[in-house]
Parts: structure tokens; C-alpha cells; sequence
């Protein structure tokens, strides 16, 4: 069969050598293949693309026919899936690049009802072993976390834990607007892991643009110098109480806390106290039982998370049953 001839002034492999200039590093030279007339298609590319969150991802494009377009997405090294554009497009990288940031809200939308399907929703373990139970994250009964997977709510934090206070919502857009309409930076929007019995934060959330309660602030140490010699100063790990901001003062020694704080959270125990009395009120008029009835309900974490006695005494109720 005969060749058809190359209509290009180009010489062989020239044209490859000068997109490998062109391209900046980091990205992936675009594939091309000459067609009748010594058109370039552009086969493959690699892009940066904005989340509705406010990351940056990755985008990879890749040709599959004239009107078979598909652009697999990355997010922070996690493939999240691919969309089709099954239309004409013009063959140039700018429309490529403009199409694949058209395309990322759907494939963000899709990732978010993908984590809320197979990660919330999950009753069962993988049988690929990529996911086991974590009994000791359980925060409820089995039945209540399958009533309640997949359902988001507001919450809050006291440490990597969540406690819901509350209704439960359905969507996660129900749930947003609830957390603006408070517009309190304490509260998260959490949604219920089945599997592990508990409210966890969902790594996908338009709201995170705003506010992401995911990023953790880091305790550095510093050192300071003495007559005798240098020495490890550890900084104090507790923070004010009302603004959340991180104490600046040095710990003493053999402790995690500065002599404030450490005096404070002596005050916190005795509050914690007075605040168990009131939760064992509330709930002998709930139930007619105390606290002591009521076996590894998790007290000091509801009163770390700022729950009243009356929802604590509720908590543990639900706990029971």
C-alpha cells in the first residue's frame, strides 16, 4: 500500500523537538498525529485545573475520537473519575484547557456523591482489604449510624472527634446553608460514617472555599539559650478558650502547659464537676437513671465540644438504647 506523503515543511521529528521546548516543565508534551492536509491533533494534555473548593488539581485530556472527548481529574493525587464531551471541539490546547475547567464542577459534584455512596454509606469492609472497621472511632449504636449514613450535620469539634447537635440533613447543600446562617468557624459540617460509627468530615465540600476545618495548625518548638548550655524549650499546647488562638508561652517543665493554662484546666475540671451533676438531673428526668447506668458514654468529650447537660443527657440516652 503507498504511503501518503507528508504535507509539512517540517522535518521528521522536528516538530516533537520544539513542543518539548515549548512545554513547561512539569506537564506532559502533547501527543500529536498528522492527518491529510499536515493538521496536528492534539491526542493528549495535562493541565492545571481549580476546584470549587479553592484546590488545584489536575486535569488529563485525552482524544478518543472527533466528537469522543474525555478529561480525567486529580485531586490532591487522588484520581476522582472522568468526563465525556461527546461534540465537536475546536483542536488547540486553549479549548482544551477552557473545556476542562467548564467540566470541573461536575466532576466535583460527582466525587462528592461518590465518597457520600461507597465511603459513608458503607456497611461492609472491602473485600479488597483497602478499608477496615475502626472499632475504637465508634461514636453510636449500629442502628443509628445506618439510619443516619450518609446524612450530613453540623457538628462540633473536640479533637478529631465530632458530635452532632441538631437535625440531620440530607444534602449537603441543606447543611452549608445551615453552617452560614450560623456563620460560627467552631461548628463543621460533618456527615455519618457508617462503618466506623461516627461523624466525620467529608473531603469534599464547595464549603471548604470559604472555611476548611481540615487544615490543622502545627505546634513548632523553639530553642533558647542559657549560661549552662542550650536547651529544648517545648511550647505550650493550649490555646484561649474563646478565640481558639494558640498560647505563645514557653510549657513548663515536665509539663504540656504554661502555668496559666495549666491553672485554667484545673478550673475546667472542677467545672466538668458541676456540669456531670447537672447531666445526671436531666437524665434521671429522662429515665429515672444516672450517669453510672450508662457504661463508656464519652462525657468528657461532649463537655470538651460544648455540649449542654440536657443534649448530653440525651446523647447518652440514644447511647443506651
Amino acid at each position: 500500500m503507498a504511503r501518503f506523503l507528508r504535507y509539512t515543511s517540517f522535518q521528521p521529528g522536528e516538530l516533537e523537538a520544539q513542543l518539548r521546548e515549548l512545554t513547561p516543565p512539569g506537564q506532559s508534551v502533547p501527543t500529536l498525529s498528522m492527518v491529510k492536509g499536515g493538521k496536528a491533533l492534539l491526542k493528549t494534555h495535562s493541565c492545571k485545573v481549580q476546584y470549587p473548593d479553592g484546590h488545584s488539581g489536575e486535569c488529563r485530556y485525552e482524544r478518543m475520537a472527533p466528537k469522543w472527548h474525555l478529561f480525567h481529574y486529580v485531586y490532591e493525587e487522588l484520581p476522582i473519575g472522568h468526563q465525556a464531551y461527546t461534540y465537536a471541539m475546536e483542536n488547540s490546547v486553549a479549548s482544551i484547557e477552557a473545556k476542562a475547567q467548564e467540566l470541573t464542577a461536575a466532576a466535583y459534584r460527582a466525587a462528592i456523591d461518590y465518597e457520600r455512596r461507597n465511603y459513608f454509606q458503607r456497611a461492609s469492609e472491602p473485600k479488597d482489604g483497602s478499608r477496615k472497621r475502626q472499632p475504637h472511632l465508634y461514636r453510636m449504636k449500629a442502628a443509628q449510624a445506618k439510619e443516619l449514613a450518609g446524612r450530613y450535620a453540623l457538628c462540633r469539634r473536640s479533637g478529631t472527634m465530632l458530635f452532632v447537635f441538631g437535625k440531620a440533613y440530607e444534602s449537603l447543600n441543606e447543611a452549608n446553608a445551615a453552617w452560614r446562617e450560623m456563620g460560627d468557624t467552631k461548628i463543621v459540617v460533618g456527615c455519618c460514617n457508617r462503618l466506623d460509627r461516627c461523624w466525620q468530615l467529608p473531603r469534599f465540600n464547595t464549603l471548604y472555599a470559604e472555611f476548611d476545618p481540615r487544615v490543622e495548625p502545627t505546634l513548632d518548638s523553639e530553642n533558647t539559650s542559657s549560661e549552662e548550655g542550650t536547651k529544648t524549650m517545648s511550647r505550650c499546647i493550649g490555646s484561649d478558650p474563646e478565640t481558639g488562638a494558640q498560647c505563645t508561652m514557653d510549657a513548663l517543665s515536665g509539663s504540656d502547659h504554661c502555668a496559666a493554662c495549666a491553672g485554667r484546666i484545673s478550673e475546667e475540671c472542677r467545672t466538668f464537676q458541676s456540669w456531670m451533676k447537672e447531666v445526671a438531673i436531666a437524665l434521671d428526668g429522662l429515665c429515672g437513671m444516672s450517669p453510672d447506668d450508662i457504661s463508656d458514654c464519652p462525657y468528657a468529650d461532649w463537655h470538651g465540644a460544648g455540649l449542654e447537660p440536657d443534649e448530653a443527657a440525651a446523647q447518652a440516652l440514644e447511647w443506651a438504647s
